[in-house]
């Protein structure tokens, strides 16, 4: 279940909005605790609630938990891969220029402890590393995006420095630098009704940072951090060595077409490939 709230109130320097929006859940059985995936045959049952987003925006202005600005496709499926929003949007500081014409230009950072997916030890799997919401450094991200009656055009980017620190034995502390970029088309096509039915297409590459070109979530794997045909809990995007930082490549494209059959009952139908 969900509920979403969307507030707007006209002040004399424009309109605030305010928005949120809470999930709840409920599952259980041994492959639902997803959170802890070192677990062989854990059984959970979790009821807690999510505060997916919570901003307010003014002026060009976004501060809060937002939809991250790499994002382009929309979110047609609670839960979806990362090319449509992350479950959990980033906290963030934005500012979105208006050009006229339909132009618009997006700069933000945001913290990567809500985006950022943990180092893999790249020797023998036994160190132990900061986990991402020890990183101090935070992700700058931004889009330039160009809207017309036809549809929609958007480039993005995203980079920040990442951080290992080896917390056992304080021998790794490095840094590297890590990007990702993308761009995506909307196409309008022709109205069922008073709904728009379009066509969207989107594709990234990212160079240490694979949380922007693949499935943020939980990918069912054979004998992998589950002895129960099991769980791995996201893709690496940075392993470990003494000698420096291995930044993982990788790159997606995904297609999705909505199309309202009426005013109320929709069909969304998507696709998508990755390789890392």
């Amino acid at each position: 279940g969900r509920i979403d709230l969307d507030a707007r109130t006209p002040t004399d320097f424009g309109t605030v909005r305010t928005a949120a929006g809470i999930g709840f859940s409920r599952s259980s059985g041994t492959l639902a605790d997803v959170a802890n995936p070192s677990g062989a045959s854990q059984s959970a049952t979790t009821t807690t609630p999510i505060m997916e987003y919570a901003y307010v925006q003014f002026a060009g202005i976004t501060a809060g938990a937002a939809r991250d600005n790499f994002s382009f496709m929309p979110s047609a499926i609670y839960g979806a891969q990362h090319w449509a929003s992350f479950i959990i949007n980033p906290k963030q500081l934005a500012y979105t220029a208006t050009f006229g014409g339909g132009l618009s230009a997006t700069i933000a950072v945001q913290d990567a402890t809500d985006t950022a997916i943990a180092p893999v030890d790249g020797v023998n799997a036994t160190t132990t590393y900061y986990a991402p919401q020890n990183e101090k450094n935070l992700n700058l991200v931004g889009n330039i995006r160009w809207d017309q009656p036809w549809g929609s055009v958007q480039v993005m980017g995203a980079g920040r420095q990442a951080q290992v620190l080896d917390t056992t034995g304080l021998t790794y502390n490095e840094e590297k630098s890590v990007w990702a970029a993308g761009g995506g088309v909307k196409i309008n096509t022709p109205f069922t009704g008073h709904k728009e039915n379009a066509l969207w297409l989107t594709g990234a590459y990212a160079d240490g940072m694979t949380e922007y070109t693949t499935a943020f979530g939980s990918n069912k794997i054979a004998n992998w951090k589950r002895d129960l045909n099991g769980w791995q809990f996201n893709q690496p995007s940075i392993i470990a060595y003494s000698t420096g930082i291995e930044s993982v490549k990788s790159w997606n494209a995904a297609a999705l077409y909505q199309h309202w059959l009426t005013d109320k009952y929709r069909i969304n139908a998507f696709g998508s490939y990755g390789q890392i």
